[in-house]
């Protein structure tokens, strides 16, 4: 309960219970959020991350940014880690700009089967067009704040 609301007629505290509760339980979603975040940001990469890195860099269709980032690794300069924490520099800005494009020319073209909504969500009235859209934006902006960190 707010501060505030230990002042208010019971009828009030009443309305406000459940919406301090929402905002309670919406601030410890947050919390794990953050706290996820924070554990896979120190973790650095797993071993079979970096073999794939490595493994990328020596494609053929590799761009060249990914190259100069494989052999400032080799040479020790930096880590993968930095890669994708934000602190290599143009390289890294360069690799993730061309990763984020390349996931956006796949997934633009991808061929995705029509899942027709679940007859409850047509019940409450919820656009599955609109829904998608807003989920698919959610996972875009995502993958955009992950690769320009």
């Amino acid at each position: 309960m707010t501060q505030g609301s230990a002042d208010l007629g019971p009828e009030v505290r009443a309305l406000l219970g459940p919406l301090e509760d929402a905002i309670a339980a919406a601030r410890r979603v947050r919390a794990d959020n953050a706290d996820f975040l924070d554990r896979t940001r120190h973790r650095g990469l797993r071993p079979e991350e970096r073999d794939l890195m490595e493994r990328a860099a020596e494609s053929p269709g590799a761009p060249e940014s990914l190259r100069r980032l494989a052999r400032r690794v080799a040479a020790g300069d930096l880590d993968w880690a930095d890669v994708f924490s934000g602190r290599a520099g143009e390289d890294g800005t360069a690799f993730r700009e061309a990763a984020l494009h390349t996931a956006r020319q796949h997934w633009a073209t991808a061929e995705v089967a029509r899942v027709e909504p679940p007859r409850e969500a047509l019940d409450l009235d919820v656009d599955p067009e609109t829904t998608s859209a807003a989920i698919d934006a959610d996972l875009g902006n995502a993958l955009l704040r992950g690769l320009q960190r």
